[in-house]
């Protein structure tokens, strides 16, 4: 048998994109991360209908990525025909939507016509480094994507979440530049102490 490494999720998945480019895609990942989604929008143009289902949307894959990404990603969820759904221990049954996969549809319906099934997310991660498994699927398992899509979007679109994470709202600081406790330093340390105290006192506290 010949001895030769597995193609990278990477090329698979562009490869797919590319021989599928005349359809609508369905992304199916555990997580996604900025780098994923610049990437992505840089494979399917925007005349392409995008479907997202994401199984978590965790902030620690939003923290480190470049401005180039982060524009790239935040124009992609703003696209019209870009719809993203959250499936994560959504109610009343608590699972968790772990399917990765590229789907290929078409039609009115949106039926698949071909997919691209395994291990990778949509991720830096998934896409370059880890060793992942991308395989093309047979007809005959297109019935069972399509009824994993179909359950998995029920939810409605949650574009403006997925959006907060990539372009986070930047708090602003109370009292100047450096906010309440800076202002501190300059009355008595008497009198700072009592007023601390009658701020924690005032402060809501957590259920």
């Amino acid at each position: 048998m010949e001895n030769r490494r597995p193609a990278g999720a990477e090329s698979k998945v562009k490869a797919f994109l590319h021989d599928h480019r005349t359809a609508d895609v369905v992304v199916c990942t555990g997580y996604v991360s900025v780098n994923g989604l610049a990437w992505l929008s840089r494979q399917v143009d925007d005349t392409r209908r995008v479907t997202l289902v994401i199984g978590d949307m965790r902030a620690h894959f939003f923290a480190n990525a470049n401005d180039e990404d982060l524009k790239a990603a935040a124009a992609f969820l703003r696209r019209g025909n870009v719809n993203v759904h959250h499936w994560y221990r959504q109610k009343p049954v608590k699972k968790i939507a772990h399917g990765k996969a590229v789907v290929a549809v078409q039609g009115h319906k949106q039926k698949p016509v071909a997919a691209l099934v395994g291990s990778a997310n949509l991720t830096d991660q998934g896409l370059r480094q880890n060793l992942e498994l991308m395989v093309r699927c047979d007809a005959s398992d297109l019935g069972e994507i399509e009824a994993y899509i179909d359950e998995a979007t029920r939810h409605p679109p949650a574009n403006d979440k997925l959006l907060g994470l990539v372009v986070p709202d930047k708090p602003q600081p109370a009292v100047g530049k450096g906010g309440c406790l800076p202002a501190l330093a300059l009355i008595p340390a008497q009198a700072a102490a009592g007023l601390w105290a009658r701020i924690r006192l005032s402060a809501p506290t957590e259920p």
